[in-house]
């Protein structure tokens, strides 16, 4: 019998590190399909969000500066102005590409002062809802 050395115990804490950092990370394969499910407009658009919008949009339904995206899609959303309107894909988009046109009741407006209109294209503002559109 000897001792036990560095040598020998060392991978057993790297396995061990390991295991914690990706149970600490965790998946989120509730908030949407899983990333092989994603169409490639679906994963660019959660790329986007991971980048640049996560900071204050979640995706779990967990309030923060902005409107959560969890189950957004398809929803009723009520307006700054009283008017309610169908999270559509056109409404979603245009919301995106010019923030302060449409402000969500309770939400105050500040989306453009950190991404303000145009900053964002077309073809980005589609890509992120395309992943919008994956959480229920």
């Amino acid at each position: 019998m000897g001792m036990i050395t560095a040598r020998r115990i060392a991978p057993f804490f790297l396995v061990a590190g390991l295991a914690i950092t990706a149970a600490a990370c965790g998946s989120s394969s509730s908030d949407s399909a899983s990333d092989t499910d994603l169409s490639a407009d679906a994963a660019a658009g959660k790329t986007y969000y991971t980048e640049h919008c996560q900071g204050c949009h979640s995706v779990d339904g967990t309030s923060k500066a902005g409107p959560t995206f969890k189950g957004l899609s398809g929803s009723t959303v009520q307006l700054a102005s009283g008017q309610s309107v169908t999270a559509d894909d056109v409404y979603l988009t245009k919301s995106i590409e010019d923030p302060s046109a449409d402000i969500v009741k309770g939400y105050q407006k500040i989306m453009e002062s950190a991404i303000p209109a145009g900053s964002v294209s077309e073809q980005q503002a589609k890509q992120i809802v395309a992943y919008i559109d994956t959480l229920k």
